[in-house]
């Protein structure tokens, strides 16, 4: 590992570069089987694990299996030789808080028994009384987050309970949460809560989280003459695993991700003094999440309507819903879907003639992220408490955080960059003991566009050229001319064109596929300098040094959250406080 002062051959910003090597056959046979067991049963319990308590299990969970194997040899002896290893991780791990799903609730008071969704029944009423804030005096964890006097307060006799709240009650859930997915305030692990949530119940969770994950490695070394080698490199690994979120019992969000490199290195040796590299790479990086809800937690069974209500993302579940410093219902802003390829090529020589050591060479990368977020059109809401969630009218819901409406087929991009860099780089031995290490680096680190042209940008340059004066009032003002003069400084790619037609009057097409006022600068030449100097003839002392400039790019998820929810090709139908919304229209 180089964590600093690395020399001209190395790209982009001051950090770390890290050189990996893997093994390769011999004209020997060898090979290992291995096998490492962690078991709950051979385990430990932690000094302060309350394994008496109820739900508890009579050990933690902490199960970890990892088993595999690696081989190599010969195909054709001292010409053609092999490698391979797989190892397999099963994991199950319910003690680790940072990887296991802990969580707490803070649940209000409950009915117990049999639950409704019939407003008018005795269980509705009783949950209503339970809650209401006038059966609470100087109490503020009941009754609404904001209290204003448009805001409804929840009656005590149950008149004004949301039928998508009673529904969401009524969602079933595992046993040890008393059967529903909001679980009974009496389940295992709830204790009365004190203080300021007096009259709640605070819940704590552990759910084991599953981690499995299979790798393997693979390479060929050929050598095809005494002057060329041949080395053919593979990884692949396929993990199955969920994503974290603070979110109750019976839901899960299983993911699936995998990371595929390949690589191809031709070594050709002209002389003792002249070696040149020549590389190919490939790298895919994929990734799939989703969330797995309670049978019923539907936007059908609850009454919750979706952002897309039409079309293929009408079948997506119901909305997130956040309650504000509690928890979070309905699973996350999932299914979500992406896959990154990286394509790089380069080639390096390197001559040494006397007390001088030259490299040099070029590269060119290529990078593609795709990827689909269905789950942005569910919509993730704000709610102030439970309360506001029983009522759930106009007043209740404080904001949408996260809510997009895109076209067909929800967030969309195909994301595309491209870079190219060049070196040379002089390792001189000027003394015996002092070198000096001399290079300049060029980069082109390109613009970032989307293949299918759903990258739009404002330009403030242009957005001054327009006064205020000619800005429409309103929507119903927007008409001729004031309507362009309301799109002035919006800028799309150039071939945004093909999907979505020309733009309207006031919108700028940029003269390439990246909506930027300038591109990508060619004058990224960055000189590197460093030094190692023994100081006295013995080595016990040495001295280095060296500095340089270095070109780094933007990160691309910069780009992306400043550009994936624009117009023409989705809305952002965010809102914040007050809003119309209610339970059923978010």
């Amino acid at each position: 590992m180089q964590t600093s002062l690395y020399d001209a051959s190395y790209g982009r910003n001051a950090g770390a570069n890290v050189n990996l090597v893997t093994k390769s056959g011999t004209n020997n046979l060898h090979g290992v089987v291995f096998e490492y067991l962690r078991n709950s049963v051979l385990n430990a319990d932690d000094y302060f694990y309350p394994k008496s308590s109820p739900g508890n299990p009579a050990h933690q969970t902490l199960n970890q299996n990892q088993f595999g194997f690696a081989v190599g040899g010969p195909i054709r002896k001292s010409k053609l030789f092999y490698f391979g290893s797989y190892q397999g991780t099963r994991s199950k791990n319910g003690v680790d808080p940072t990887i296991a799903e802990a969580f707490g609730i803070n649940l209000p008071p409950i009915p117990a028994g049999p639950r409704s969704t019939d407003p008018t029944s005795t269980w509705a009423r009783n949950l209503a009384a339970m809650n209401c804030p006038a059966n609470h005096p100087g109490q503020p964890q009941f009754g609404s987050f904001i209290s204003a006097p448009f805001v409804q307060q929840l009656a005590c006799d149950g008149s004004n309970l949301n039928p998508s709240a009673l529904a969401l009650l009524n969602v079933k859930g595992p046993a040890s949460s008393g059967g529903y997915y909001i679980p009974a305030d009496n389940s295992p692990g709830c204790i009365p809560a004190s203080g300021s949530l007096d009259g709640f119940t605070t819940c704590s969770f552990v759910v084991p989280v599953v981690r499995n994950e299979d790798q393997g490695v693979g390479s060929l070394d050929y050598m095809v003459n005494s002057k060329n080698t041949l080395a053919v490199r593979f990884f692949e690994s396929l993990a199955a695993q969920p994503t974290y979120g603070d979110e109750l019992p019976g839901y899960s969000n299983p993911g699936e991700y995998t990371n595929s490199n390949a690589l191809l290195r031709l070594t050709t040796v002209f002389s003792n003094t002249l070696v040149n590299e020549a590389r190919a790479s490939y790298q895919r990086l994929t990734s799939h999440a989703t969330d797995v809800l309670p049978a019923g937690d539907t936007p059908q069974n609850l009454g919750m309507a979706t952002i897309e209500s039409a079309g293929p993302d009408a079948v997506l579940p119901a909305p997130m819903v956040m309650i504000q410093g509690n928890t979070t219902l309905n699973g996350l802003l999932y299914p979500v879907w992406t896959a990154e390829n990286q394509f790089e090529y380069g080639d390096q020589i390197s001559w040494s003639h006397g007390a001088h050591t030259i490299r040099t060479g070029a590269e060119f990368e290529r990078d593609e992220w795709n990827f689909t977020h269905d789950g942005i059109e569910r919509g993730f809401v704000l709610i102030g408490n439970w309360d506001d969630l029983l009522v759930g009218q106009a007043g209740n819901i404080v904001q949408c955080i996260e809510c997009i409406k895109a076209p067909t087929t929800g967030l969309t991009h195909w994301y595309r960059l491209s870079a190219v860099g060049a070196f040379v780089q002089d390792d001189w031995k000027v003394r015996p003991r002092l070198t000096l290490n001399l290079g300049l680096r060029w980069d082109v680190d390109g613009e970032v566009s989307d293949a299918h042209g759903n990258d739009t940008n404002i330009w403030p340059s242009l957005l001054a050229t327009v006064a205020n004066s000619q800005m429409p009032l309103n929507l119903t003002a927007c008409g001729g001319a004031m309507c362009a003069a309301s799109l002035v400084g919006n800028v799309v790619a150039r071939n945004e064109v093909s999907r979505y037609g020309q733009p309207p009057p006031g919108v700028l097409m940029a003269s390439n596929n990246a909506p930027l006022v300038s591109p990508a600068p060619l004058s990224n030449f960055a000189p590197r300098f460093g030094f190692s100097w023994q100081v006295f003839n013995s080595s016990k002392l040495v001295v280095r040094g060296g500095g340089g400039l270095f070109y780094d790019r933007l990160g691309i998820d910069d780009i992306v959250h400043a550009l994936n929810s624009s117009n023409p090709y989705d809305a952002n139908v965010q809102y914040g406080y007050p809003n119309g919304a209610t339970l059923a229209q978010l």
